[in-house]
């Protein structure tokens, strides 16, 4: 805000607050969703090397926006990310079930299975689309540095705050899983609803994922 006051009436008004702002911004709400998702992770998988993208949403999501830009549509591609994202997680929460009962270790050896899915299949499309190789790679490696149009920032705007509502919500969960990374069954003696708790995070948290991964690629 300094800075649109500081070059108020000068050319430079409009590079910082159509380029840098957004950037900004998205920079800021992206580094936020990947450490909360990442601190959920490590909780609720009991691993502390877990990160955001274990569970293969990142690819989904990355591919879904690949999908929509190779057929033209660069403009929907936030759409192709989050649809891409939301076909993984269920994909993966399925695999995840063993005779209806969630299994962490299947989680975890899904997610990854998935990931490597998807990533082959980026890495098809980039083989046979050539002439998008740099936007599949923008995409694979992150990018920060993405120019919004109006429309697509006043988009990101609504996502920004739903995805702090999001993260609000997790963060409101957090004696809870401190007592679930204990162990399950201590968690179910004191009233934690275990089973249904970390089905809610696994979607939440995913959701969060595939919409930052819709806007900034794959970052980290």
């Amino acid at each position: 805000m300094i800075a649109l006051y500081l070059f108020s009436g000068n050319p430079g008004q409009n590079i910082v607050q159509n380029v840098r702002l957004p950037r900004l911004v998205l920079t800021i709400v992206t580094g936020m969703s990947l450490a909360a998702v990442g601190s959920v992770y490590q909780l609720m998988l009991g691993n502390p090397l877990a990160d955001p993208y274990i569970l293969g949403v990142s690819s989904g999501s990355a591919l879904g926006s690949i999908i929509f830009a190779s057929l033209g549509l660069i403009i929907l591609m936030p759409l192709g990310g989050f649809i891409g994202a939301l076909l993984t997680m269920v994909l993966v929460w399925r695999l995840a079930l063993k005779d209806g009962v969630f299994d962490k270790g299947r989680l975890i050896i899904a997610g990854v299975v998935a990931g490597l899915f998807f990533s082959s299949g980026i890495s098809l499309l980039m083989y046979l689309g050539k002439e998008d190789t740099v936007l599949i790679l923008s995409t694979l490696m992150g990018n920060l540095g993405r120019i919004f149009s109006h429309q697509e920032y006043q988009i990101f705007l609504g996502l920004s705050l739903f995805l702090g509502i999001l993260i609000f919500w997790l963060y409101l969960q957090s004696r809870a899983l401190d007592i679930m990374s204990t162990s399950d069954h201590y968690a179910q003696s004191v009233g934690i609803g275990v089973q249904a708790l970390r089905k809610k995070i696994f979607w939440i948290s995913s959701l969060i994922i595939g919409i930052v991964v819709s806007f900034a690629g794959i970052i980290g």
